[in-house]
């Protein structure tokens, strides 16, 4: 699962979720204002109207949590498709592993060669910036490791969780929501680049 694949799922549970709250509040609306409107009786309102209002409350607490383990069982299995991924393959060495195994020492250059000819190959690229961070060497790369995706996961995850707090409650739902989801805002950016995850999040 991509990145944007990741975003775009979690986006849809949330605006799902976030949908079956708001109606859940509609209702409750309705009957705390028939509650408060004196148009029935006590017993009316004590085994109906009461009994009712309880059901919508927790509809809605109900949903909040719904989509918050949906969120993290998902979040968990990309971490751990994540872990898998950087986990070192043999049959992913090609040629230039030789170089960075060997006794002559590499430049930045040489190692940003090596980074750039094998994009795409996590067992060539951890093995390439391994060898750059233990020589102090600069390197240019779109790589990012596990443990790094994984934290910029969590944040975004944090950040989801807040949005789903919020399920229900006019005045700030919708603030929250546009300030994770929206243009420019860190959620939003997930589907982008590692490199930019990698400033957003580290």
């Amino acid at each position: 699962m991509t990145k944007k694949e990741f975003f775009e799922e979690i986006k849809s549970i949330v605006d799902t979720k976030r949908e079956l709250c708001e109606m859940a509040r509609q209702e409750l609306r309705v009957l705390e204002e028939k509650k408060r409107s004196g148009d029935y009786s006590d017993k009316h309102i004590w085994e109906v109207t009461d009994p009712a209002i309880a059901k919508a409350k927790k509809e809605i607490d109900d949903h909040k949590a719904s989509a918050k383990d949906l969120v993290r069982s998902m979040a968990e299995k990309v971490k751990r498709s994540n872990h898998e991924r950087d986990l070192l393959r043999g049959e992913d060495l090609t040629d230039d592993a030789r170089l960075l195994q060997g006794d002559l020492p590499l430049t930045a250059d040489d190692v940003q060669g090596i980074i750039d000819r094998n994009a795409g190959n996590r067992t060539m690229l951890l093995l390439a910036h391994r060898y750059a961070e233990q020589k102090g060497l600069q390197v240019h790369s779109t790589y990012l490791r596990a443990t790094a995706e994984n934290q910029a996961i969590d944040t975004v995850c944090a950040d989801i969780d807040r949005v789903i707090s919020y399920f229900g409650d006019d005045a700030h739902c919708g603030k929250v929501y546009d300030a994770v989801f929206g243009e420019g805002a860190q959620a939003a950016q997930f589907c982008n680049s590692d490199s930019e995850i990698a400033e957003l999040y580290r």
